[in-house]
């Protein structure tokens, strides 16, 4: 996939580095020391140098950044055929004005059946609307929207050609990335 460069790469690091001081003490020191690449999933750089006095001055870079990440909020695979506040607000105001817990008004509307305008992608109907396709559209003998009648709460959720609850699958377009560096002096005790 990345062409042998991350196993190179960690192949080369596992190498062991002798570091190895260059110069007298009060002189400049020049330095030996390792470097160390890997391009994969992330970027990783490693670099380290032994300077005056057996100190090890080091430097680790590190970065990722990934796409195509699930997006949160409404693209989730959470259910979104529910009737929204407002639906249910109105419905109670007009219906149950005193918010009496033993009136079940709301809930029998919601639960009644009323006249089926999806019944004719379904099933062939006597007296199609003018919206009916020539013939039915899907070939599913399962379900509700075969029947003449139909809850009144499925015309009121948003998807509406879904009985019941509907996932759908997340939008998968979030970013992510992230940049470290770590610089390090080290020396023996």
């Amino acid at each position: 996939m990345d062409a042998g460069i991350k196993e190179e790469a960690v192949q080369q690091a596992s190498e062991p580095v002798d570091l190895k001081p260059i110069g007298e003490t009060g002189q400049e020191s020049k330095g030996e020391g390792s470097f160390f690449f890997v391009f994969g999933l992330g970027l990783l750089i490693y670099m380290s140098t032994l300077l005056y006095g057996q100190v090890v001055l080091g430097a680790d870079y590190s970065a990722n950044r990934s796409t195509h990440l699930p997006w949160a909020g409404t693209s989730s695979t959470r259910n979104r055929n529910f009737l929204s506040s407002a639906i249910r607000d109105q419905l109670v105001e007009e219906m149950n004005p005193d918010h009496n817990p033993q009136n079940n008004d709301v809930s029998d509307f919601l639960n009644g059946n009323v006249a089926n305008p999806f019944q004719c992608f379904f099933t062939e109907v006597g007296a199609p609307a003018s919206y009916c396709p020539a013939s039915p559209v899907f070939n599913e003998p399962d379900s509700i929207y075969n029947n003449d009648e139909i809850p009144q709460l499925n015309l009121l959720r948003p998807h509406p050609q879904f009985d019941g609850s509907f996932e759908g699958l997340p939008l998968l377009a979030a970013t992510s990335w992230y940049h470290s560096l770590q610089v390090r002096f080290q020396k023996p005790v």
